[in-house]
């Protein structure tokens, strides 16, 4: 499991499209926020390329072969759905509706923290990331796989493991 600061930093990643967002919509009203927001606009991206890499590198690589899977890329367009809306009916030109959107973002932070959310990010996708929910022989559990290829039945897939349910594709 990541630790806090790096759970922070992917959910700063998840939430790019909002803080773009946000950038440009507050960009006349403050450049200030304007440029904390390009700011998690720059730093996320790289942060969660970094964590990645550094999970390959220091992980050990396994393999197993595929016993089943589903993709579960659906699940990324719900998460975002939960920024569209609240940015759909807020004119952000009121301090209480700031206070709102903060005080929403700050709980979506506290879950995503404090759950394995690591996975659902829109971000990966734009990285060509896809998340399958599999079943590989020897074991009746199901977990998460990221992976940028296409899964066939029955093939071997390497892997390295980012927490106990979720494994990231290696090469």
């Amino acid at each position: 499991m990541p630790t806090i600061p790096i759970r922070v930093l992917l959910f700063l990643s998840s939430y790019l499209p909002l803080f773009f967002i946000l950038g440009v919509l507050l960009f006349s009203k403050s450049w200030i926020i304007s440029a904390v927001c390009a700011w998690v606009c720059l730093i996320g991206p790289l942060g969660l390329w970094g964590y990645l890499r550094r999970c390959r590198k220091r992980h050990q690589r396994k393999f197993t072969r595929l016993r089943n899977y589903q993709r579960r890329d659906s699940e990324v367009m719900s998460y975002i759905a939960s920024y569209v809306v609240p940015l759909a009916t807020l004119s952000l030109d009121l301090f209480s509706q700031m206070f709102i959107l903060i005080t929403f973002l700050l709980v979506l932070l506290i879950l995503y923290v404090n759950s394995n959310m690591i996975y659902i990010n829109p971000v990966l996708s734009f990285f060509g990331f896809h998340l399958y929910e599999i079943e590989t022989e020897g074991s009746d559990l199901s977990r998460y796989y990221l992976a940028r290829k296409r899964l066939v039945r029955d093939e071997t897939i390497y892997y390295v493991h980012i927490s106990d349910e979720i494994w990231l594709e290696t090469k």
